[in-house]
């Protein structure tokens, strides 16, 4: 048999096949492209952003649009039974999710009649779109089971890549033991959660390779990966990488077992074996950041990077306590809007209210963050469609392989197994959905395995295939349906990706001490779809940029202006809302993004600030946060109140004509202006004697901020 490399052979037309290696080229490029989420914090990090994860969007909605429309009878015909009707059901609840994550951003911008959160919304929307038909696509690539090798090949090719930038950075670390290697990621997490995907793949391809290029390439990855693994220092990333391995190498022994009459399997234990060594090898040459984390778990540990990353880089005290209690605030969150979720993408802006400790910008599980940003039934349908894939896969792996199979790769079918169970494993500990970079391989693979079983292989379109085929008109009409299907969601990528350019020109020359330069190109781009803050921001309009992202940072703009609280409030009117609204109303929904004003990432000078861990006593929504929100908010909304609050109470009461001490004002805990004692003691309990309220002195002038300065 020829290597897979080998020339493409005629009857395969040129645009399926560009199609096809567009797709191919996605995938290898996704962990370099889509390392980071979204968000204009990431507009300078070295790998990501963005810009870069529009490129991603638009190349893999071009291929599945070239692959849809230009697409060629298969060398299988489909095989009526369990694996047909897996593919199918694990395609059709995967495209339901999809519709569920759509309906719910039209339910919360009011049909796109609403701009308020719209800029993180749609980028969303649209990884949802490049999921499922991603995941359309494995019957395409495992009809023939070349292309399942090539595609395989190609989510190796990712890992390689990101095992020598990884293997650079650890080399390059001045103290290795507090280091922990993100390599083309924007967290050691992530990385390590696209490599557990990876590394049983790149095995399986190893171990069943027929060319020496394919070993040598295959090995390297693993090996490569496995040690940036190891370096990243994140456990569950290695525990569940460990699991996988061990799982593929189960089925590829009982896969040997069974093939071994008719197809010739056998499993070559001797290539096994060195590889194995050489994977102990490069784990133990990259082992500091591990041990330094079990010798020390609670020193800090960021990351090379140094970015903003939604809580990933910030000092690992108490990790696990933070996730529990993160896990519990994303469930709240959940809880309260259990249908459509809080919008899909808007997690950071949005979970604040619900948050009992420090600010994070993921949920830490792919799962909560799901169910609390798009409802708990796009949760029970993407759930579902993961694990379709991965019961449909495991048959396939125990069964014998068919010729074709054991002619490419007989053990491929379980490195997919063993990376699928490693990678929905992980989803339980950080959110590894929100990134195109391990969402986009996950899915490719899964749908590979749900469609597994899916066709009969045969040397050539058989005549009853042929006979089957639609008419001229009906492939006309499906035609159609996919060019619309695909080419709306391409038109809106290419316009999120020519606003997202703007906008990073203008930072650009913000960054580089331009502010008039960078207001101009920001006033310029000002038309873009859908409307950044960012350019709001930067064209010298703070109010707009708040009412488009009615954040803790973009509020604080405005108040740091010198309005009042109530006045800010009352200008920061949601974009899209209707005339008439009540200004009682008007401050209630403004304010929502008033509770963020104290978490770490945008007041570092905040007591809590830099504190990841559990405070000894929680913070409680005291009178001001209630008094605040009560003025339009339910009292559903009321249960998590950002911990910045306790430092409005002047502004607040000068605002709203309130005197005196306000209701539950004795459960603020108001830091002196010298820190005297540990930090966060717990309110009074109810038989407690009420303590005394402190006179407050009245703050200190700010200084106006020059429109478009920087943060």
């Amino acid at each position: 048999m020829r290597p897979p490399a080998a020339a493409v052979p005629e009857d395969r037309p040129l645009l399926p096949r560009l199609g096809f290696w567009a797709l191919m080229a996605a995938l290898a490029l996704a962990p370099l492209l889509g390392g980071t989420p979204v968000g204009s914090t990431y507009a300078f990090a070295a790998y990501g952003g963005d810009t870069m994860l529009g490129v991603l969007r638009a190349l893999t909605l071009i291929a599945c649009l070239l692959l849809l429309l230009f697409s060629s009878p298969s060398r299988a015909t489909p095989a009526p039974g369990p694996g047909m009707k897996a593919a199918f059901a694990a395609a059709l609840t995967l495209s339901l999710a999809r519709a569920w994550v759509v309906l719910s951003l039209l339910v919360h911008s009011a049909f796109l009649t609403r701009e308020t959160l719209l800029f993180a919304m749609v980028p969303e929307v649209l990884n949802w779109f490049c999921f499922a038909l991603v995941f359309g696509q494995g019957p395409r690539l495992t009809a023939d089971r070349r292309d399942a090798v090539i595609a395989a090949g190609a989510v190796t090719a990712g890992a390689l890549l990101v095992g020598v930038v990884g293997a650079l950075e650890y080399g390059g670390a001045a103290d290795r033991a507090a280091h922990r290697t993100v390599s083309t990621f924007f967290s050691p997490n992530f990385t390590a959660g696209f490599l557990a995907l990876t590394l049983p793949v790149a095995v399986a391809l190893c171990v069943g390779a027929r060319s020496l290029f394919g070993v040598v390439g295959s090995g390297a990855a693993a090996a490569l990966g496995f040690g940036v693994l190891i370096s990243t220092g994140s456990r569950a990333g290695i525990a569940l990488a460990l699991l996988g391995l061990v799982l593929a190498l189960a089925l590829a022994v009982v896969r040997s077992v069974r093939g071994k009459g008719a197809a010739g399997v056998r499993l070559p234990w001797g290539r096994v074996a060195a590889l194995a060594a050489l994977l102990l090898a490069l784990g133990f040459a990259f082992r500091a950041p591990l041990l330094g984390r079990v010798a020390a778990p609670t020193a800090a540990t960021a990351p090379a990077n140094g970015a903003a990353n939604g809580g990933a880089a910030a000092p690992q005290e108490h990790s696990g306590e933070f996730r529990k209690e993160t896990w519990k605030g994303s469930l709240a969150m959940a809880r309260a809007n259990p249908v459509f979720g809080a919008g899909p993408g808007t997690f950071p802006y949005t979970y604040p209210r619900y948050a009992t400790v420090a600010w994070t910008g993921l949920a830490h599980s792919s799962y909560l963050q799901v169910a609390s940003e798009a409802g708990f039934p796009a949760l029970i349908l993407a759930g579902a469609a993961g694990l379709i894939a991965l019961l449909a896969g495991l048959r396939a792996a125990l069964a014998a392989p068919d010729a074709d199979e054991a002619a490419a790769s007989p053990f491929l079918v379980c490195g997919i197994v063993g990376g699928i169970a490693a990678s929905l494993g992980r989803g339980f500990f950080d959110s590894e959905w929100s990134l195109l970079g391990n969402a986009l391989p996950f899915w490719a693979l899964a749908g590979m395995a749900a469609a597994w079983r899916a066709f009969a292989p045969a040397a050539a379109p058989s005549s009853a295939a042929a006979a089957a085929a639609p008419p001229p008109s009906r492939a006309a009409g499906r035609r159609l349906g996919a060019a619309l299907a695909v080419g709306l969601p391409l038109v809106a990528t290419l316009l999120l990706l020519s606003g997202n350019t703007a906008r990073d020109a203008a930072m650009v020359l913000q960054q580089a001490g331009k502010p008039e330069e960078a207001a101009r190109a920001a006033r310029a781009s000002l038309g873009a779809w859908p409307p950044d803050p960012q350019l709001f921001f930067l064209a010298g309009q703070p109010e707009r940029a708040a009412a488009l992202e009615p954040s803790g940072r973009r509020v604080g703009v405005v108040l740091d202006d010198g309005l009042g609280l109530r006045e800010a409030l009352l200008r920061l009117r949601p974009v899209g809302a209707r005339g008439g609204v009540p200004a009682e109303r008007r401050v209630g929904e403004s304010g929502k993004g008033v509770g963020q004003l104290g978490d770490g990432a945008d007041r570092p000078h905040r007591p809590l600030a830099q504190r990841r861990h559990i405070p000894p006593g929680r913070q409680r929504p005291g009178g001001v946060a209630r008094r605040l929100l009560s003025l339009g908010e339910r009292p559903a909304r009321l249960q998590r109140v950002g911990v910045g609050l306790d430092r409005l109470p002047e502004r607040f009461e000068s605002a709203c004509g309130v005197s005196g001490p306000l209701p539950g004002a004795g459960e603020l805990e108001v830091p002196p202006p010298a820190p005297a004692g540990p930090p966060g003691r717990r309110a009074a309990g109810p038989g407690a004697t009420p303590r005394a309220t402190p006179a407050r002195r009245a703050p200190p002038p700010r200084a106006s901020r020059p429109a478009g300065a920087p943060w």
